[in-house]
């Protein structure tokens, strides 16, 4: 994925407010604005999540990430606690993980061997062997996990065939995470929206007083290219109630039209 370029998104901005007539745009201003629209753009973004293909990979594909989370004890309650992520924004999807009952489970112990004076000893089949290494592991399991609201939490614990179980395992939110049921519960493995990264757009000013600007030392925003015409149409329109432009706030909504 080709990532969004600030000084490329700073050049067509310049170009498009036409600032040698209007006015410069100074860097900071630029770089506080790119990420006010950053927010912005992921939490319009995010409400059409999941509703159309096109939203939701503009979406998923910079910011969906994988989590493992310990669950701990909730002292003697029916379900465990995990805490949300540092840089959770948004729950997209969860499961457990647990160990399969052993009797499920594929058993990797050599197998006994009696040999020509009728002396047992343990002896490991080739063909075994290899099966034992093909299904190491296999007594670990997922599970998805059904979330649900705080409204109906309690009664879900209680619910004589709908309650939550190992092979139906349930979940809610709360201020400081995520309540896990039924209790024991040790591993969440959790797909979620992360916050996004603020940019930085480092530069230095020659002596001829002229912007340089220093690649090295900026920090990228995490969005696809494609979302280009989107910031710089909501630029513009920043950029025009900074000025007093109607006519060019006008330009950015055409501008994000054909975004």
């Amino acid at each position: 994925m080709t990532t969004l370029d600030l000084f490329d998104v700073w050049q067509s901005l310049l170009t498009l407010a036409n600032v040698s007539q209007n006015g410069q745009i100074p860097p900071t201003t630029f770089a506080n604005w790119m990420n006010a629209i950053n927010v912005e753009l992921f939490r319009d973004k995010f409400s059409d999540y999941e509703l159309m293909q096109q939203c939701s990979d503009e979406v998923k594909l910079p910011f969906l990430v994988t989590a493992s989370i310990v669950v701990t004890s909730a002292g003697g309650a029916s379900y465990g606690v995990a805490p949300y992520p540092a840089n959770y924004e948004y729950f997209s999807s969860a499961k457990v993980l647990r160990q399969r009952d052993e009797k499920a489970a594929k058993n990797n112990e050599p197998l006994p061997d009696i040999d020509g004076d009728g002396q047992c000893h343990k002896y490991t089949d080739p063909d075994y062997a290899a099966l034992a290494i093909k299904y190491a592991g296999d007594h670990l399991i997922t599970k998805t996990v059904n979330l649900v609201d705080n409204q109906r939490w309690e009664d879900c614990l209680d619910h004589d065939t709908k309650g939550p179980t190992y092979d139906n395992p349930k979940m809610t939110q709360f201020s400081g995470g995520f309540k896990i049921a039924p209790a024991g519960v040790q591993l969440l493995l959790i797909d979620y929206l992360k916050t996004p990264q603020p940019c930085v757009f480092a530069y230095t000013i020659s002596s001829d007083d002229i912007l340089i600007y220093n690649a090295g030392g900026s920090t990228q925003l995490q969005w696809s290219n494609i979302m280009k015409e989107e910031f710089l149409s909501r630029l513009l329109k920043k950029y025009a109630i900074l000025i007093g432009d109607e006519n060019m706030f006008q330009m950015g909504e055409n501008e994000r039209k054909t975004a």
